[in-house]
């Protein structure tokens, strides 16, 4: 909890992450609002502006409140480690600032002159720092953590007044509880005794393995002598072995050279009786081959002489057939020029036929209309 510099407002904050701001005139709620993650630490100024350090998850954030509204554009973010456990607020006109510690053991300074939030960090404590309170003149902060130490720290640019030069005593006071101090030399001392009993065994079990060890190194150079002598009379016995094997691969060898001259000679034989057969048969062949090609000249001779005979007769027949056809054109054309001629004949005979009718057919018309005529001209009269 904390209250504003005027002691008008106290603010509240629950294990649920709830802030609660009360009015100290009344002790009636003012506001009620969650945090929006784990919260530790909660700071105000009064008139609805609320500070608080909230985590969530792996991030912490310095989080601003105003009117039970978060401003999250004024979040300050921190690192994960510097989740904020304790916070204490002094304020002044020109700015507001806020000293805050992390479960680190960091005192975290927050102050806002320019209206943009800006922090300053110094490492005091070794383990979370659970309570900060600055002094009513400002020029004074005291810390206390988790790991039994309090800090008393003079500070500057907190408070606008001057710091009093009359001021005595150090400038950094650190009180630690004497049973810790205690309690840490007693661990100390059985530490110490551990060590030495350690120690103790350690150059015991040194000496006992030292031992061990020559001992096995003397027991494994005792074997390796044997198997050193052992392998040396396996090879001996295997040189010698190799030489006799060698002397009768010598021996097999020059055999079987005597072997392989003997088989090249009777095959070097065997060539030369096949070559000469091979030559005697080639002759023969050129001979038929000669034959051949007279016979083959002969053969293309009387070919030709059939082929030039048999293209004479075929000319001679179509000549013939030539002649024949033009025969059988020209009697078409004279009778294509006698069908013409009495066709034609035909045409004129029908035409004056035709000529001759039209001139009855008038006439027997003309003669009808006369008659027509005169009948009109009658019966105009009669009238």
């Amino acid at each position: 909890m904390a209250f504003d510099p005027l002691d008008r407002t106290l603010v509240t904050l629950g294990e649920d992450g709830k802030v609660c701001e009360w009015s100290t005139e009344n002790w009636s709620a003012l506001n009620e609002y969650g945090a929006h993650g784990e919260a530790h630490a909660v700071a105000t100024a009064g008139e609805g502006l609320v500070w608080a350090g909230v985590a969530e998850g792996d991030r912490s954030t310095f989080r601003k409140f105003h009117q039970g509204v978060h401003q999250e554009s004024e979040d300050f973010a921190l690192h994960a480690s510097e989740h904020l456990y304790s916070m204490e607020l002094y304020s002044r006109p020109s700015e507001v600032s806020i000293l805050a510690g992390d479960r680190s053991g960091n005192l975290i300074a927050f102050c806002s002159l320019t209206g943009v939030m800006r922090s300053a960090r110094l490492g005091l404590h070794s383990d979370a720092i659970t309570a900060v309170c600055i002094s009513a003149d400002g020029h004074t902060v005291a810390t206390a953590g988790k790991d039994g130490a309090m800090f008393v720290l003079a500070a500057d640019g907190i408070s606008d007044t001057a710091r009093p030069e009359t001021r005595g005593g150090s400038m950094e006071v650190v009180m630690i509880n004497r049973g810790d101090i205690q309690l840490r030399q007693d661990e100390i001392q059985d530490l110490t005794m551990q060590i030495s009993t350690l120690k103790a065994q350690i150059e015991e079990d040194a000496a006992r393995l030292q031992s061990e060890c020559r001992a096995r190194v003397e027991e494994a150079r005792r074997q390796d002598q044997e198997k050193i002598q052992s392998l040396r009379s396996k090879y001996e016995t295997l040189q010698q072995a190799s030489t006799v094997k060698e002397r009768d691969s010598l021996r097999k060898m020059k055999a079987m050279q005597a072997l392989h001259v003997q088989a090249a000679d009777d095959q070097e034989k065997s060539y030369d009786k096949r070559m000469r057969a091979d030559a005697e048969s080639y002759d023969a062949l050129e001979a038929e081959l000669r034959d051949l090609e007279v016979r083959f000249e002969q053969a293309r001779q009387k070919a030709q002489r059939v082929l030039e005979a048999q293209e004479h007769k075929q000319e001679k027949e179509v000549h013939n057939r030539l002649n024949e056809k033009d025969a059988e054109i020209q009697k078409l054309k004279d009778l294509i020029a006698f069908t013409q001629k009495r066709f034609d004949a035909m045409l004129d005979q029908e035409g004056m036929e035709q000529s001759l009718e039209i001139s009855e057919i008038k006439k027997k018309n003309q003669e009808e209309l006369e008659q027509q005529h005169l009948v009109e001209y009658k019966l105009k009269k009669d009238q």
